[in-house]
């Protein structure tokens, strides 16, 4: 785990994995481990705005490889608890807004552009129980 890229909180494990090939070519990628029980995969992307500013999109996330993060096949996600969901939210919060991930990680190192702070989850970004 490079602590450059990776948080940890009460919840679990966070890390941005960065740009990995997939089949469509290539994705932004994050990991997150629920203390132990479970490490899955989630494809998000930045929204630049004409303002300057930037904010998250969480595109999908349940998978368990980093590898599979554009298959859009129902069965390629877990099936999520809803405690869980809400665990992988505060993560996912948690890692975007670290101060040290907003200026090491692209697209957070950047001068012309600085995060809002908001994160968005796309319709069916995951799936629940």
């Amino acid at each position: 785990m490079d602590p450059s890229r990776s948080i940890t909180s009460a919840e679990g494990v966070g890390t941005l994995i960065g740009a990995v090939r997939v089949d469509s070519g290539g994705a932004d990628v994050i990991e997150i481990n629920l203390n132990g029980k479970i490490i899955m995969y989630g494809r998000w992307k930045a929204i630049v705005r004409n303002n300057g500013t930037f904010s998250i999109d969480i595109i999908s996330f349940g998978y368990d490889n980093k590898f599979n993060v554009d298959n859009y096949h129902i069965d390629a996600r877990f099936v999520i608890s809803r405690s869980d969901e809400d665990a992988i939210r505060k993560i996912i919060s948690k890692l975007f807004k670290a101060a040290y991930e907003r200026e090491k990680i692209f697209p957070f190192n950047l001068d012309d552009i600085k995060f809002d702070g908001d994160i968005r989850y796309s319709s069916g970004w995951i799936r629940t129980i």
